[in-house]
């Protein structure tokens, strides 16, 4: 049966949600949820219905066969009910009967046939005989009375995969037939209530080969995987033949997913063309589909979509009342009520704005793309001077059944940009704020503004190699934004590194504050790792019989005294090397512009003789040989910034500190 066949009136969701409760078919004389029924008194009434968006010879779960059983489960009550399908979705026979314990609850389902209390474990590593029996299909929850006929939509929970393979320049018809095709993903998948999780960890799957759709230059395969993020992973392998001078040689090509490529999401199909090559595998952009349904919207019959707010990503109470929803949301009124946390819409396309009276004293409302299932959002904001206030406007088009919105306040008044000013409490702007003390100036944001998204925070550090341990719960949003340098240099004087207790050698311990990106040759790799390296000294510090000072980073620390940062920050501390050479450096020029505007001081200009103007970072040089050395850099009069290691105890070559702290 197609996903197209109507199954859901917008009339009977108003009805749902109590919209237009006279023309609802509810028995006055019955008492609401919570109140038992008598039991066996009011059986479950059921159709079911499954999507065909695509079909292949593999024979996925996209229509019922006679005889299918299904499972069913009334809100929590501790019984898994089971019913025999007919073909076209309607109730052949109860195997066992579920009757209503009460008069509304909501009913889920999935398939195949498994009991609640015991989940299922699906192997997945070769799916050479098809992809039916690899098919997991589940229900969103169903919210009925009992006089009413539950119609159970099951979507796929699974993600597919679909690859053409073709051959390259210099393959040769008899090379390209050797070819055999693995595909990565979980080794298997856990099945429980119609969810679907990892029940193993990633390895290489053998697809099924659909001879049917294949010719001999295109042979295409189908996978079934548990839906994951493969960006940067390895996603497909293929094993060959060539033929070397005669010599029949095997390799094994791979290919790493991008983002484009890695996005496998349940309810999608994605199909892949991959060119076999001698040496590599060429892999174009997939073309990505809603397995279920793609939903768009009919003149006479709406769809109706649920975007649901949950956990973390809820809007909170205090905030719903200020928002406004565009006439489709069915249930506006009990979302702004906080009586409900999911949304109902009649179409693909909504819209939610919110105005804020006073801005400069309220937080800014900040919503974002989905986290779970398809959309596209637009968002734009209007500025009234008159009234002192704001309106935000987002524009939402769904792609997907179901779409969980992702929700932030903050209270800069935009996403912080390499430039902005920072001030004392916390906030910051693109434009000078003069009623307000700046206090350094942004030189680098997390990557692609993930700070935003659950998890998102922590990959964007990762890729920066941020290893800091921050108190995140005082920090804006609980989250980390980017990085500040401070708008003069720390304490008047220069100093050294760290002290050695033996002057007369100049020799030091090694504190273990090293990794910069030119540990390997042409690596990009960039380790922002300041904040840890400060870590890594206070805990040298702190030990009894510690014999040294580190008056570089103790510089950092006390120009607290000058420029107090906010609590919502790490505090200032001693920039390692790439925060130098892959931050600083590269925007030196619109720092040092905003910098002026401040009333700050700009770097010195030196050269390699001149100790006093080159400034300390927090990284040691990595080679056991020179221990006693950290990196410093200088700013040279051409505009190039020169990297060098110093002694950390000499005397005679002290040198400038700068702080930067991470907000």
């Amino acid at each position: 049966m197609n996903f197209k066949k109507t199954y859901l009136l917008l009339s009977a969701a108003l009805c749902l949600l109590g919209g237009i409760a006279a023309s609802c078919t509810q028995d006055d004389s019955v008492a609401g949820a919570g109140t038992s029924l008598p039991p066996g008194e009011h059986p479950l009434q059921l159709t079911a219905s499954v999507g065909a968006h695509i079909q292949s010879r593999s024979e996925c779960k996209d229509e019922w066969k006679e005889d299918d059983i299904i499972a069913v489960r009334i809100g929590n009550y501790p019984v898994t009910g089971s019913y025999m399908l007919n073909a076209d979705g309607t109730v052949k026979k109860s195997v066992n009967a579920l009757s209503w314990p009460q008069p509304e609850d909501y009913v889920t389902a999935w398939y195949p046939f498994v009991f609640h209390d015991e989940p299922q474990t699906k192997p997945l590593t070769d799916q050479s005989d098809g992809l039916v029996g690899y098919d997991l299909l589940g229900t969103e929850p169903v919210y009925k009375n009992y006089k009413e006929t539950v119609d159970l939509k099951f979507l796929h929970r699974m993600t597919k995969v679909i690859c053409k393979l073709m051959p390259g320049d210099g393959i040769s018809a008899e090379e390209f037939a050797t070819a055999v095709l693995s595909i990565n993903g979980f080794t298997a998948a856990q099945f429980n209530q119609g969810i679907v999780t990892p029940g193993g960890e990633n390895g290489w799957l053998k697809p099924f080969f659909d001879a049917g759709s294949s010719t001999p230059d295109c042979p295409v395969y189908e996978a079934l995987l548990v839906p994951q993020d493969m960006t940067g992973k390895l996603l497909f392998k293929i094993d060959i033949t060539v033929n070397v001078n005669g010599h029949l040689i095997p390799k094994t090509l791979t290919y790493q997913a991008d983002a484009e490529s890695g996005k496998l999401e349940a309810g999608y199909y994605s199909t892949y063309t991959i060119v076999v090559q001698k040496d590599r595998l060429l892999v174009n952009p997939p073309v990505t589909a809603s397995w279920n349904d793609d939903r768009e919207p009919s003149a006479s019959q709406p769809w109706i979509f649920k975007v649901v707010m949950k956990g973390n990503l809820n809007i909170p109470e205090s905030r719903r009342k200020d928002l406004a929803f565009s006439d489709n949301v069915v249930n506006a009124e009990d979302f702004k009520q906080n009586r409900v946390d999911t949304l109902y819409v009649a179409g693909n396309d909504f819209s939610i704005s919110c105005t804020i009276v006073n801005e400069e004293q309220r937080p800014r409302m900040n919503l974002m793309d989905a986290v779970e299932g398809i959309d596209k959002m637009t968002s734009s904001f209007e500025v009234d001077p008159l009234r002192n206030s704001v309106t935000f406007n987002f524009d939402f088009h769904l792609r997907s059944d179901v779409v969980t919105l992702a929700y932030k306040e903050f209270s800069g008044h935009e996403d912080p940009e390499v430039g902005s000013f920072y001030y004392d409490d916390g906030t910051w702007s693109r434009n000078l704020n003069s009623s307000k003390k700046c206090i350094g100036i942004v030189f680098a944001v997390l990557e692609n503004k993930e700070w935003w998204r659950e998890d998102g925070m922590k990959k964007a550090l990762e890729k920066l190699n941020d290893f800091g341990e921050y108190d995140l719960k005082n920090f804006k949003d609980q989250s980390v934004h980017g990085y500040v340098v401070a708008l003069q240099d720390a304490g008047s004087e220069t100093v050294v590194w760290m002290t050695n207790p033996n002057d007369s050698k100049n020799l030091t311990k090694d504190c273990g504050t090293g990794l910069y990106s030119g540990a390997i040759k042409g690596d990009t790799t960039k380790y922002y790792n300041g904040y840890s390296n400060l870590t890594t000294i206070k805990k040298i510090k702190e030990d009894d019989d510690n014999p040294y000072t580190f008056p570089a980073f103790d510089a950092c620390i006390a120009y607290n005294d000058i420029a107090e940062a906010p609590g919502s920050s790490s505090g200032w501390y001693l920039p390692s090397l790439d925060q130098y050479k892959s931050g600083i450096f590269l925007e030196k020029q619109i720092i040092e512009e905003k910098i002026s505007q401040c009333g700050g001081t700009k770097y010195l200009l030196g050269s390699s003789s001149s100790a006093a103007r080159s400034y300390w970072t927090s990284t040691e040089l990595a080679t056991a040989t020179r221990k006693n050395s950290a990196y410093f850099v200088y700013f040279q009069p051409s505009g190039a910034c020169t990297a060098m290691g110093g002694q950390k105890a000499n005397a005679t070559a002290k040198r400038c500190v700068r702080a930067i702290l991470t907000f």
